[in-house]
């Protein structure tokens, strides 16, 4: 048996309310800012492994052939959401700080982790994942969590202290992308009641102002790159 399916994981007590707990304005709000910054990697991608897909955030956003696409997450109770969402699609149980179970190494051309399920690994043990995966020349697009995210009132692993997170400048002098912005520190001073294309504007204003040189003072982190060679 595969050791992840031996032990409850602990988003598996979370997973029939995740997908409910994100549906506030702000958060459909980075959803729309990620499809639109992910849309040009994943229509270019023939292979792309999804590291800590939940429920499966990726597919909901954009429409990705289900060959082309291969899920992994720690959590069955996650999967069970993602596989019922999206029947046609692959989903896998494993520990992305091992391995991946189904994907060879170097198979991938895109490997993409969304909203900071790579801060709950070993930092160098998932770049090493990440690098092991990906084709020479492959693409990543990452999201890691900030510094200031454990304090986020839309935290919903709040309370604990399983999040891993690190500053920005160690993400990215291990990572070495090409490019790295901080999102989603502004749109949490606007209201519920704010029209949803004013978050929209926010967002796209922080990427260029406040998340291009304070990225620890943003929620979440985001790498774009190549492969690179392991730590």
């Amino acid at each position: 048996m595969d050791s992840a399916a031996a032990t409850p994981a602990p988003y598996d007590g979370l997973a029939d309310v995740y997908d409910a707990h994100f549906t506030d304005p702000k958060s459909l709000a980075e959803n729309r800012a990620v499809a639109r910054w992910l849309r040009p990697f994943v229509g270019d991608a023939r292979h792309i492994v999804d590291l800590g897909c939940g429920t499966g955030l990726l597919l909901d956003l954009l429409p990705v052939a289900p060959a082309a696409y291969h899920g992994v997450d720690l959590s069955a109770g996650m999967l069970h959401h993602a596989r019922t969402k999206h029947p046609a699609h692959r989903f896998v149980l494993g520990d992305i700080e091992r391995s991946v179970p189904g994907v060879a190494d170097g198979e991938a051309d895109l490997v993409v982790s969304l909203f900071g399920s790579l801060s709950y690994c070993d930092l160098v043990a998932a770049h090493r994942c990440v690098t092991r995966l990906l084709a020479p020349g492959g693409r990543y697009f990452l999201m890691f969590c900030g510094p200031r995210y454990p304090s986020r009132p839309s935290f919903i692993d709040a309370g604990t202290a399983r999040l891993k997170v690190h500053p920005a400048a160690d993400v990215i002098d291990v990572y070495r992308p090409d490019a790295a912005w901080g999102m989603s520190w502004c749109i949490d001073a606007l209201s519920r009641a704010t029209p949803g294309w004013i978050y929209d504007a926010a967002i796209r204003l922080e990427r260029t102002t406040v998340g291009r040189f304070m990225h620890d003072r943003c929620y979440f982190l985001v790498l774009t790159g190549r492969r690179v060679s392991p730590v």
